[in-house]
């Protein structure tokens, strides 16, 4: 850009600050740095916003199992299909595991009290 582009550019620029709410710095060439001209205040947080949002968190109470059921998760860590997708080294790998295999997104398998479901297999691995 050419020197009189700049300078050109920087009148516009010095030309708008003042409609902006801003004025130059004292000390600095005008057009270079400009301030607010009204003092910055703290924007006030609506408290009945913020009591909505910490009635709406859902705490973690076992961040190492990701809030999964204890007795779930052991059964998880301990089953052989969790432990074949130690093989998965890469994200795609784990979608066409999961395209291929997952049928339903329950907890157990079906017709099992004591097998987790593959999907939840897949699910632990992706955490």
């Amino acid at each position: 850009m050419s020197r009189s582009a700049l300078e050109r550019e920087e009148k516009q620029h010095a030309a708008m600050m003042p409609m902006m709410g801003m004025r130059p710095m004292p000390g600095i060439m005008p057009g270079m740095a400009y301030v607010p001209s009204y003092p910055m205040a703290p924007v006030p947080v609506d408290e009945e916003e913020d009591r909505e949002k910490k009635r709406n968190e859902i705490p973690i109470t076992s961040s190492h199992r990701f809030n999964i059921n204890q007795l779930l998760f052991e059964r998880i860590v301990e089953n052989d299909y969790f432990q074949s997708l130690m093989n998965l080294s890469t994200f795609n790998e784990l979608i066409d595991e999961i395209y291929s295999r997952v049928t339903h997104v329950e907890p157990w398998s079906a017709g099992t009290g004591r097998l987790p479901s593959t999907a939840w297999g897949l699910l632990v691995k992706g955490l």
